[in-house]
């Protein structure tokens, strides 16, 4: 189940979302090779501002949707 998900992810193109470049199965563990990306995640963001802007927030907002849209296509 695990390893299709991951084909997928493989497969999503998508400025909002993390590119997948590749997987490495180890005899105990699974490594992800991913895009390198800096500045840190949504959730940093938001605690270290404490306060946003509503039209930061809504641009921020309107990201996370196209993103969830792309994984559910």
């Amino acid at each position: 189940m695990i390893q299709n998900e991951i084909m997928v992810l493989r497969k999503v193109i998508h400025p909002g979302i993390i590119r997948l470049y590749e997987v490495i199965q180890e005899k105990d563990r699974l490594l992800l090779v991913m895009e390198l990306v800096n500045g840190g995640d949504l959730y940093q963001q938001i605690k270290e501002k404490k306060r946003i802007p509503e039209k930061e927030a809504a641009y921020m907002l309107k990201g996370v949707c196209e993103a969830l849209n792309e994984m559910h296509m």
